[in-house]
């Protein structure tokens, strides 16, 4: 149905497509025309946890049957009939498929070597990096997975997702090592200390919870935010924690005692994504304001506000040498910026629709991997041409 502002659609009060603009507010509950193209969209199923599937039909203006696309999830392919900008495309180094559902969430372990996916559908993968090929395959969610990250060692991997469920797989036995059990919403974020005896976990219930690695027990509770965590970081000193929230705001924390050092405020909406430069000096944020940032780690001051985005920025990614951020939005689109300039150096287009997440491989320079609603892992290089 269409929002009282007439910009956004929303289905039981929750706000889920924030870059698609309505016109038609007489229209019937859960379908409405957008702007750019006149194409209209129709929602079927959705619950609280999110496991929604849409229909999604279109016809160009003036057409009178409508044209399935098919079933999708919740964040359907919204670059399908909505104008691109012409852009210059580096070469796309490599495509992974084998989730049958958008990906969430992707982590390279620490040497680069391997890739971990989470997905809607429910399963976490792990791929061989330099032969692009799965090496491990995961499932016991009941729910899609929307978060995963490596161990330092890369011995362990961790998942957690819409069943508020953390699972730690052992990668040296290929089986299951422990479920964490504590937020009473879903689990959306994870991120391992510096050596690998605790986890990190941040959830939709507005929590941060702090877990042993070795004993599956819960440490410790941190509660701030006004809203669900939807993103963790971690300095690379391994000292501070920083958490974004869909109550608008960045905290800092100190990872050894939990206690709250301080926050970044400036964006106008949620904060999706969180991030420490390689020297730990700046943050970068990506936010449904459409807007990536960099800030001072240290102050807290603003540095850099990035527009460039038409819709929400849901990851950020430092280039190892810390001279590029990437940004990845529901625009369909990644696009690079040279720091400490901010000026954008290219747009990446390729993916099917929203991309969901990005990072760098470690030690690789300049090799991104990507991936979005449509299923896909992208690696793209950015080396000069």
């Amino acid at each position: 149905m269409a929002h009282d502002d007439g910009a956004r659609l929303v289905l039981d009060g929750v706000q889920i497509m924030c870059n698609w603009a309505v016109k038609a507010a007489s229209l019937p509950d859960f379908e409405c025309v957008l702007e750019r193209g006149h194409h209209a969209i129709i929602l079927e199923h959705f619950d609280r946890l999110f496991e929604a599937t849409m229909v999604l039909s279109w016809a160009e203006s003036g057409l009178s049957k409508m044209a399935p696309v098919g079933s999708k999830s919740m964040f359907h392919r919204a670059a399908e009939g909505l104008e691109q900008e012409p852009t210059a495309v580096p070469e796309n180094s490599g495509v992974l498929t084998a989730h049958s559902d958008s990906i969430t969430c992707l982590a390279f372990s620490a040497n680069g070597e391997f890739l971990a996916t989470a997905s809607e559908d429910r399963r976490v993968r792990v791929w061989d990096v330099k032969n692009r090929k799965e090496s491990r395959a995961f499932s016991g969610h009941a729910l899609g997975t929307q978060a995963v990250a490596f161990s330092p060692d890369g011995r362990l991997l961790a998942s957690g997702g819409y069943d508020r469920k953390i699972k730690l797989w052992d990668l040296v036995q290929g089986s299951e090592a422990a479920t964490l059990a504590g937020h009473t919403d879903f689990v959306g974020a994870l991120v391992f200390g510096h050596d690998g005896k605790l986890l990190f976990s941040g959830g939709n219930d507005g929590t941060i919870r702090v877990w042993s690695t070795s004993k599956g027990t819960l440490l410790r509770t941190m509660v701030g935010h006004g809203a669900g965590v939807t993103a963790l970081a971690l300095s690379p000193d391994g000292r501070e924690l920083a958490s974004a929230s869909m109550d608008h705001s960045v905290r800092l924390w100190d990872a050894d005692t939990g206690g709250e050092r301080g926050k970044l405020l400036g964006h106008a909406d949620w904060v999706e994504a969180v991030v420490y430069s390689p020297d730990g000096k700046r943050i970068a944020t990506g936010s449904w304001d459409y807007l990536s940032k960099v800030w001072d780690a240290l102050t807290g001051r603003e540095i850099l506000s990035l527009p460039g985005h038409h819709s929400e920025v849901m990851s950020v990614a430092f280039s190892p040498d810390g001279s590029k951020l990437v940004s990845a939005g529901n625009d369909a689109v990644l696009r690079v910026w040279e720091l400490p300039s901010g000026k954008e150096l290219r747009t990446l287009a390729g993916h099917g629709g929203q991309v969901l997440t990005a990072a760098f491989q470690p030690g690789s320079g300049n090799v991104l991997a990507s991936g979005g609603v449509d299923g896909t892992v992208r690696f793209w290089s950015l080396d000069p041409k």
